[in-house]
């Protein structure tokens, strides 16, 4: 491409810092896409040529792909073309029409629904864009040549990944086999959740230029570490704590371990309340724009998460979360009392609410392989009272995750409700 035919491209760049500063990285690699390669100024280059077929403005344009190269033109493209991006599965039935934008974002996403229903939500780019330089000086990412996640693309980690990657100016890189990781020949870091390197876990081989694994989407059990460490003994493990609302809670590196419930530190300008119930409010600027409704949509100045947690000597403990809560009987019944007794009678298990007429929520404990259903019965009366007791024994060849490889008891609650597990 000649000199003259790029700055005319450049010249459909509206006022976006986050394209701006991607037109300046020219002839580094971008994108690795297999053994193809595609450098920033190609990137921009097929993006302008997307760009030119939307006729409107200010629109919303609904990203459903999950190929990498297709995903990152079609971003870039929505914003080149003055449009914003949304992204999330298709499967939510969200009507567009319906949406109504009071002012301009980075993009709109969607919640994973680990709690509840789906939600439609603003994300500008100044909170990410703080949190970007941030994670940078934290991490040491000035080393890294390549940054890879194994989160889809449509999640709101997956795309954190894919736009801290190119902020910075590195190689981003999506995988779904963890094969990959033994041929990585340049300094790489690597975005995941821990079950994506626990199903694998078998045929996980890592190169000596994996530099580190940052953990997200869900809480690293001691138990996982303890799996995973002598497969990454090279490799420098970090744990991050967050959601969609809120971006970066807290963070730790476990390079000496992992203490019970320890999400870590809190990440750099986040302040945080917790009251009598352990409920916690977050106070940062990384906080999301709202969410969308038809109706309003309002700017946060706070977040009430939905997790409960502790806060000593500096670390801030996951209890819980309140949605996980299981309202038996006028109590409330935290799960993971139940699943420390269980899982010692079977490979994996999940306890979690289903709608019942006489007691609101009775409890439902589903297993992997399990065993000796007479001897758990008697060591649950043994070490919990009746009222936490299961009234539902179920079994299954694995416990279902959502596509992000999260565990939604919300979304298992459902699949009992349809008959998608065995009595035990």
């Amino acid at each position: 491409m000649t000199k003259d035919k790029w700055q005319n491209e450049l010249q459909m760049i509206k006022n976006n810092r986050f394209i701006d500063r991607l037109t300046n990285y020219g002839s580094r690699v971008a994108l690795q896409i297999g053994t193809k390669s595609y450098c920033y100024q190609e990137l921009m280059t097929l993006a302008a040529e997307q760009a030119k077929a939307f006729e409107s403005t200010s629109e919303i344009i609904w990203i459903e792909t999950e190929d990498p190269l297709a995903f990152t033109i079609s971003f870039l493209a929505v914003q080149l073309s003055g449009n914003f991006p949304m992204i999330g599965g298709n499967d939510q039935e969200i009507e567009l029409q319906s949406l109504q934008i009071t002012r301009t974002p980075f993009f709109i996403g969607l919640t994973s629904g680990t709690t509840g229903g789906a939600k439609v939500y603003y994300r500008d780019w100044k909170s990410w864009e703080t949190g970007f330089k941030h994670i940078h000086q934290l991490f040491n990412f000035e080393q890294l040549e390549m940054i890879m996640t194994s989160s889809p693309l449509t999640t709101s980690l997956g795309l954190h990944t894919l736009c801290l990657a190119l902020y910075l100016g590195k190689t981003f890189m999506k995988i779904d086999d963890v094969a990959i990781l033994k041929m990585v020949d340049v300094p790489t870091t690597l975005f995941t959740v821990p079950t994506f390197l626990l199903k694998q876990i078998d045929m996980l081989t890592v190169s000596p230029h994996l530099k580190s694994v940052i953990f997200g989407g869900g809480q690293l059990s001691v138990h996982m570490l303890a799996q995973l460490r002598p497969k990454l003994k090279t490799v420098e493990l970090i744990e991050f704590y967050g959601s969609s609302e809120t971006s970066f809670i807290s963070f730790q590196s476990l390079k000496h371990g992992k203490t019970d419930l320890s999400v870590g530190h809190l990440f750099p300008e986040v302040k945080i309340a917790i009251d009598n119930h352990h409920t916690l409010t977050v106070k940062s600027p990384y906080l999301f724009g709202g969410y969308l409704s038809s109706t309003k949509s309002s700017q946060p100045k706070q977040w009430v998460v939905d997790d409960l947690v502790a806060y000593e000597s500096g670390r801030l403990y996951l209890l819980g979360r309140q949605s996980d809560m299981i309202d038996h009987a006028g109590n409330k019944v935290s799960p993971h009392d139940i699943e420390d007794i269980a899982k010692a009678y079977c490979q994996a298990c999940v306890a979690f609410g289903v709608a019942d007429p006489l007691y609101g929520q009775a409890i439902a404990l589903l297993m992997v392989d399990p065993s000796h259903k007479s001897v758990l019965q008697k060591h649950l009366a043994q070490a919990l009272p009746k009222y936490k007791w299961p009234q539902i024994y179920l079994r299954t060849e694995h416990i279902p995750l959502t596509k992000e490889m999260k565990l939604s008891r919300t979304q298992l609650a459902t699949a009992y409700e349809k008959g998608e597990f065995d009595a035990f």
